[in-house]
């Protein structure tokens, strides 16, 4: 055991950066895994122009992809992404268990006009009975997760769930390589278990908190926190024993594959909280205090002598929701939210700094009139020539307000947040305060 986790630690937890420079990042999304909520995080660590615009098959353009794109994520099957490039990948998903799969599927189709069979369920009404039954429904739940990431176009090119609609199976009919024989089931499942070994991070739906945690980890990148569970809809009625009987008997082999996730994702886990340990200092401090102390330790960060951002780059920072384009500007904002608090970091030569940033929109100018904003959690005082809820912010940076190590933790915290919705009479349900667009941080030209 002892010799397993050292062995583990050196392949996935050895404190060393993801090699992202000679390799794409590739997220294999299973539907209705909470692959929404990730995509929006790991978005983040990612220029906007380096991510592969598509996530169906339909979409895809030109095969293979453009060489400059570094993010791939979407339906595409665990081995698909071998069509679109041929730079050396590394592997992401999230899993979920088979059952909690199932009933979300079902009812996803049953509300979602856009999926393939949503008129045959929604005109006929059927229940979780029917829909486990009939022909062209349940092969959307049969073994999803196993046939999802065994697919690949030459070796297991029958397993098609990624292709929910034939225009989807139209667009790439032509790259589908004839196979010697079919797989079986425990076939896909070993390649599917193969494919969960070689990720370099996965993700458990059910413990989607601690999957972060890992992800922060093995990325180095700072503490996630809180985020927006997206496309989640409350449970309803429990299901019955002949339900329960029935899905596992339609996903013996995903019961069997989530096991090993489930025991996979343990060892993992327990490796990184022991590496951690030996950051500690003190007992009050947790997970999440530990991760932020590795990230700083271990992260390769380039001290800048100036910083011109907007949120078309990657970002390292907590509390921020999904890019948006700003119009007509055309180019990227993000709101805060969905907590009160949010931070950015930047890592700049000892200095002191002139700092401007623009926001472009809020619950109210009360809001902003009454914004913290730190440096390192010393406060910093700034202000604004404009009022409203558009406005340019300035303050200046001390050099005593840096890390010794060159880190500028520019925090923001607020009063409330509320949903989007009933701030704009929108159909948005994220938590949100006030929506960033720029930033930009100078040697202060008073102190030359």
């Amino acid at each position: 055991m002892i010799r397993w986790l050292i062995e583990l630690k050196n392949k996935f937890l050895s404190g060393q950066s993801v090699d992202a420079q000679h390799s794409v990042t590739y997220f294999a999304h299973i539907p209705k895994t909470a692959g929404t909520s990730f995509i929006t995080v790991l978005d983040r660590y990612f220029d906007q122009d380096s991510i592969y615009p598509h996530q169906l098959w339909r979409d895809v353009e030109e095969i293979p992809a453009s060489d400059h794109y570094q993010l791939y994520r979407g339906h595409l099957g665990g081995g698909g992404l071998k069509l679109l490039t041929d730079q050396p990948i590394r592997y992401l998903t999230i899993v979920r268990d088979p059952v909690d799969l199932t009933v979300s599927t079902w009812r996803f189709v049953l509300r979602e006009p856009n999926t393939a069979v949503h008129d045959l369920v929604k005109q006929r009404e059927f229940t979780l009975d029917d829909f486990l039954q009939h022909s062209r429904t349940r092969q959307l739940v049969e073994n999803r997760m196993v046939r999802n990431l065994s697919f690949d176009f030459k070796e297991d090119a029958d397993a098609q769930e990624v292709f929910l609609s034939p225009t989807s199976l139209k667009a790439v009919q032509q790259h589908v390589s004839g196979q010697q024989a079919s797989l079986n089931d425990e076939h896909r499942y070993q390649r599917a278990r193969t494919f969960l070994q070689n990720c370099i991070w996965f993700g458990l739906q059910d413990q989607f908190d601690a999957s972060l945690q890992l992800f922060s980890y093995v990325f180095q990148q700072p503490p996630i926190g809180a985020t927006q569970k997206l496309n989640k809809r409350r449970s309803e009625q429990p299901l019955s024993d002949a339900q329960m009987t029935a899905i596992r008997k339609s996903n013996i082999w995903d019961q069997r594959f989530y096991q090993d996730a489930q025991s996979e994702f343990d060892k993992r886990y327990q490796a990184m909280l022991e590496v951690l340990q030996t950051l500690r200092t003190s007992d009050d401090q947790s997970v999440d205090d530990l991760l932020d102390i590795h990230y700083q330790k271990h992260g390769q960060h380039a001290l800048q002598q100036a910083v011109d951002f907007d949120f078309g780059q990657a970002m390292s920072g907590t509390g921020w929701h999904r890019r948006e384009l700003a119009q007509p500007e055309n180019n990227y904002f993000r709101w805060s939210g969905p907590g009160k608090e949010s931070f950015l970091d930047f890592w700049l030569q000892p200095d002191v700094y002139d700092l401007q940033l623009r926001i472009i929109n809020a619950l109210d100018s009360a809001l902003l009139d009454d914004l913290i904003m730190t440096a390192n959690g010393l406060s910093l005082e700034w202000h604004s020539h404009d009022r409203g809820v558009v406005r340019v912010i300035q303050a200046q940076i001390a050099s005593e307000q840096l890390s010794s190590n060159g880190l500028l933790r520019l925090g923001f915290k607020v009063k409330r947040s509320v949903s989007h919705a009933e701030a704009f009479q929108s159909n948005d349900e994220r938590q949100v305060s006030f929506a960033l667009h720029w930033i930009k941080i100078s040697p202060c030209q008073s102190q030359k």
